[in-house]
Parts: C-alpha cells; structure tokens; sequence
C-alpha cells in the first residue's frame, strides 16, 4: 500500500468514526421492572415505566430471546418479570396502558429512532392489538393521543418464550428530537382483548442518536472536504 493509499484510509476512518452518531443505538431499557429500575441506560439519559395498577408488574413471565424489539440485544433471558396488560372494562380499563417515558440530559439534542418492545399475547382471550402514542412531553407539534404505529392481530405465545418483537418507528413524528433537558412519554396500549385476560410485554427499550455540536458537525465537513480533495489527486 502506498503512502498516498494510506493517508486516504487514515483521513476515511476518521471521518466514519466521527459520522458514528448518526447511527442510532440503544438509548434506555428495561427488563427488570417498572419505575426508573432501567436495565440499561447511556450516558446522560434518564427515564421510567409506569402504569395506572401496580398490579400490572408480574414476575411469572418473560421473553427469552435476550433482544429490546428485533434491534438491539442484552436483555436479561432469566429473569421472571413482564409487564401485564389487558382491557378489563369492570375497572376502566386501567391496566390497558404502559407509559414509556425518555428524559435527555446529554448537554447535547437527542434524535429519537425507534421504540422497541416484546409482546406475548397469552391465550386467545388476550389483548391481540397494540398502538403506540404520543403522550406528552416537550416534542413539537405533537400532542396527547398521536397515532405512532400498531401492532394488528398477535398470536398467543405463552407467558414465557420467545414474545413478538415490535419496533415502532418514532422518526415518522412531527419532531422526534429532545432538546437538553428535555423528555418524551410515549404510551403502548392494549386493545381487543377480553375482560381481565392478560398480554405480558417484557424488554421495552428506546433507541437513538445525540446529535453533535454545530463545531462537530463542521470539522467532519472540512475532513470530508480533505478526503474528496485527496482523492481526486490520485486519480490525476
């Protein structure tokens, strides 16, 4: 390999390392229970589960498949914990719905990619259907009850196995990027279901990028513009 060669993969490695951001990963999880006991977090990001019955907190399910979603793995395959869902009307349907909230205190703003969750529908009276919703936080132009995605027709897989991985894109939102100190509630609901017949979710987790400063951003171009320049000198 040539001396020029060289300097043009030095100068492209750079670049990729330093472009990393763009792509997004795991941000915050949870495979433990509800609250702030998250599994996982990055640096600088915060948040909690929660739902209107405590009661919703089981710890005789779980998905063993070790992934948040499809996207991202590491998640606990032995520990006996699940969220439990279901669409009982005789107590207003409270346990219909898990709040899934994201705080950023990067110093930096926070794209938001996908949020990312297992689901087990536990018999054929369970909540086969699940939407996903904005809920409330500082995202512009978006309000309580926005449509998100939805999962359609779920079939039933037991309390512990390897759950339905769903992974809700969140960059189809009007804004899907937190500012520093800033936070997002999203909000999975169970639909379809039967009375107190439950679906467990297990392994909820949103993922991301931050974002670099504009002074970052400016010397990846000026790298970029080096590169072309370096490039086009060995092709003359």
């Amino acid at each position: 390999m040539g001396k020029k060669t060289r300097n043009i993969s030095i100068v492209a490695t750079t670049i990729l390392a330093m472009a990393g951001w763009a792509s997004a990963e795991l941000l915050i999880g949870w495979d433990k229970g509800v609250g702030t006991n998250y599994s996982y977090n990055a640096s600088g990001i915060s948040g909690n589960l929660y739902t209107a019955k405590t009661a919703g907190a089981k710890t005789d399910g779980n998905s063993t498949d070790g992934t948040f979603g499809s996207a991202f793995t590491g998640a606990d395959t032995s520990a006996n914990w699940a969220v439990a869902m279901n669409t009982n009307a005789a107590v207003g349907a409270e346990k219909n719905l898990l709040g899934i909230r994201i705080a950023n205190n990067t110093g930096s703003d926070l794209a938001l990619d996908a949020l990312h969750v297992d689901i087990s529908r536990l018999s054929a009276n369970s909540p086969q259907d699940f939407i996903l919703q904005y809920g409330y936080g500082n995202l512009t132009g978006m309000t309580s009850g926005d449509l998100i995605g939805s999962v359609i027709g779920l079939s039933a897989t037991g309390k512990i196995s390897d759950y339905y991985d769903a992974d809700f894109s969140l960059t189809g939102m009007t804004d899907y990027v937190l500012a520093n100190g800033q936070s997002a509630t999203f909000q999975l609901i169970a639909q379809n279901g039967l009375n107190a017949n439950n679906a467990y979710v297990d392994n909820i987790a949103i993922s991301g990028s931050v974002i670099p400063e504009p002074a970052t951003l400016g010397l990846v171009t000026v790298i970029g513009a080096a590169l072309f320049g370096i490039r086009r000198m060995m092709l003359l």
